[in-house]
């Protein structure tokens, strides 16, 4: 774990407190989507076991379900990101300046030495 997570006492308290909150089918989904970032946090994959029932609920109901939570919830989180600034505009005095400055010379040329 990242050091300066194991110095947040808060976080320590209540690692692997997910698995009493989360149903069996949240978790499998989890580990699936996510088996690299729960090793960087300590996380060990738990071992969830379906029945054939079970497997089928998963993959036709919670597994659609999920995913569709997670694309509407990025799809929210990159609507927050501040939009980049548009570069300024010329105006006609400066453009005019900049097309007097440069019409002499020609394009595509460049000479190395």
């Amino acid at each position: 774990m990242p050091d300066y997570l194991q110095e947040n006492h808060f976080l320590k308290t209540f690692m692997g407190e997910y698995k009493f909150n989360l149903s069996k089918y949240e978790i499998e989904f989890i580990q699936n989507l996510s088996p690299d970032l729960m090793q960087v946090y300590d996380y060990a994959p738990t071992p969830v076991q379906f029945s054939i029932g079970e497997r089928v609920r998963y993959w036709g109901k919670h597994l659609p379900r999920n995913l569709g939570a997670m694309l509407y919830w990025l799809n929210i989180q990159s609507q927050k990101r501040p939009a980049i600034p548009a570069a300024p505009k010329m105006s006609n005095q400066n453009k005019l300046h900049h097309q007097q400055t440069h019409q002499n010379e020609p394009l595509g040329e460049v000479k190395y030495e």
